[in-house]
């Protein structure tokens, strides 16, 4: 529901001082019905929380604001101070959740998002959410069995499924299969 605009209401003030009589000030208020919605600007209740994952996996931040706000909200998820932009890897960028999927280094920082509407002061910023991309280094070998991760995708064998991120989780992974030159 848009918000009513005031009706504005103005009295002359009469002054009388024996037989002269003139107009001293002309003085104008306010008035607001009962039922008129007073417009609310946003206020975040949960703030997005910075959070560690490794490359290629997804990362998800999200923001609240108290239900009291006047509608429509906007949302603007910003990285290092830049608006994001949905598209291959960037999903929802305008509204309370952004998602980044098959993370890399370079997606490191830290996100903000600006929430407004139309009320006056109708514009606030999150705090910092930083993000820690860790990267997969080929020689590492993180689940302690006899490979490291380049020997277990050369096997066919995913290092990212033995870190608890399996394909079925909605996960997006890319895997690039090199057959050698004979």
């Amino acid at each position: 529901m848009k918000p009513m605009k005031p009706k504005t209401t103005c009295m002359k003030r009469i002054l009388t001082l024996g037989a002269v009589t003139g107009v001293l000030a002309l003085s104008c208020f306010l008035l607001r019905a009962q039922n008129e919605p007073i417009c609310q600007p946003p206020v975040i209740t949960t703030q997005p929380a910075s959070q560690t994952r490794t490359q290629y996996q997804n990362v998800s931040f999200s923001v609240a604001i108290a239900p009291a706000a006047t509608t429509p909200v906007s949302y603007q998820w910003r990285a290092n101070g830049v608006n994001l932009v949905d598209g291959d890897r960037i999903s929802a960028a305008a509204t309370p959740t952004l998602t980044i999927f098959e993370l890399t280094p370079s997606d490191a920082g830290d996100y903000t998002v600006v929430v407004s509407n139309s009320c006056v002061n109708g514009v606030v910023t999150s705090s910092n959410a930083h993000l820690a991309v860790d990267a997969v280094n080929p020689t590492d070998n993180p689940d302690g069995d006899d490979a490291n991760n380049l020997t277990e995708l050369l096997r066919g064998r995913n290092h990212l499924a033995a870190q608890g991120t399996v394909p079925d989780s909605g996960n997006h992974i890319n895997l690039q299969v090199f057959t050698p030159l004979e």
